[in-house]
């Protein structure tokens, strides 16, 4: 009741004497966008330990990153930040986050000076595919324990030995590279500033078949071995690049999901990234079924021979005919 009393009598005073009142006088404290959000993750998550970070606002929307952190030492937990999006409703707040069934009609309604087009489409939550691809080992060497955290859409964070340090990512499965990039030397940090794309991430992607690539996104500048460019066939157990927080990542870690299709880029240079995919699809390892990814894992991913048959093979029949 009092904001709208202070509404009033703002109204009152520009109709009176012809002053605009300022945008800042309309809009609410940041302290009421940000109880929207703790409201909201409560809801979700309530014993979770979050941060509430980088609020922006226009008008009767606002955004805000919320990231996870460690219940006993406080410390961020590896992974991507959140987006919650805030909106005036009638005379309060409310924010929906990813998952919640208003979040994707809420992104197109957003304002575009508070999410660019290429922002929203990252932002939207992409569909979910049936599972249907076997023969996954977990994404480094095998022995090593790594820690996953599966998304509220098919895609995992892997932070490979925990907070010790940087660990080695391997190939999940065999493929062919079809997009390389680890140049990029942007952390943007947390909360990424306005100017800070997630396109900053140093990204893999590998072909599995004509409807299964995987994405290896965050990794360290200049990780990926040099001999492994676009083009080029890798075997499961390969290393392919190490662990970072290049783009948007609260700490070291590798941003895991299998996408149905694959587009080609936007962006140049250090920003260059494959378009973001419409549909990614949940797959089992085999340490651990997908439904389970959480916690701590023993990967068995181990070195490929050093005879690649499912490259040797093809090769040596081409020369026979």
């Amino acid at each position: 009741m009092r904001r709208l009393v202070e509404l009033a009598l703002l109204i009152c005073l520009t109709a009176i004497l012809g002053v605009q009142p300022s945008m800042a006088a309309l809009q609410p404290s940041e302290p009421d966008i940000r109880r929207a959000v703790a409201a909201a993750l409560i809801s979700r998550d309530p014993d979770g330990l979050w941060s509430i970070d980088g609020i922006r606002q226009s008008g009767g929307w606002a955004m805000a990153f919320a990231a996870r952190r460690d219940a006993h030492t406080g410390q961020l937990l590896p992974g991507e930040p959140e987006v919650a999006l805030v909106r005036r409703v009638g005379a309060g707040w409310t924010a929906a986050l990813a998952g919640d069934p208003r979040y994707p009609a809420w992104l197109g309604e957003a304002p575009k000076r508070l999410l660019s087009p290429g922002l929203k489409a990252a932002l939207r939550p992409p569909a979910t595919a049936l599972a249907n691809a076997a023969g996954y080992r977990l994404p480094w060497p095998a022995g090593e324990p790594g820690w996953a955290a599966r998304h509220t859409y098919p895609a995992v964070d892997f932070d490979i030995q925990g907070y010790a340090g940087r660990g080695t990512v391997r190939a999940a499965k065999s493929g062919q590279v079809v997009f390389r990039k680890d140049e990029s030397t942007i952390e943007c940090g947390y909360p990424p500033p306005p100017d800070c794309p997630w396109q900053a991430a140093n990204i893999l992607v590998i072909r599995l078949a004509d409807n299964e690539y995987v994405w290896a996104m965050h990794l360290t500048v200049a990780s990926i071995p040099a001999w492994i460019q676009e083009g080029t066939w890798v075997q499961q157990g390969t290393d392919v690049g190490i662990e970072g927080m290049t783009g948007w990542a609260t700490g070291p870690h590798v941003h895991f999901m299998v996408a149905t299709s694959y587009s080609c880029c936007t962006g140049s240079g250090a920003t260059r990234a494959p378009y973001w995919p419409t549909e990614t699809a949940p797959v089992d390892f085999s340490e651990a079924p997908w439904s389970q990814l959480d916690g701590w894992f023993i990967s068995q991913n181990t070195s490929p021979p050093l005879l690649d048959l499912q490259l040797f093979v093809p090769l040596v029949m081409a020369g026979i005919r």
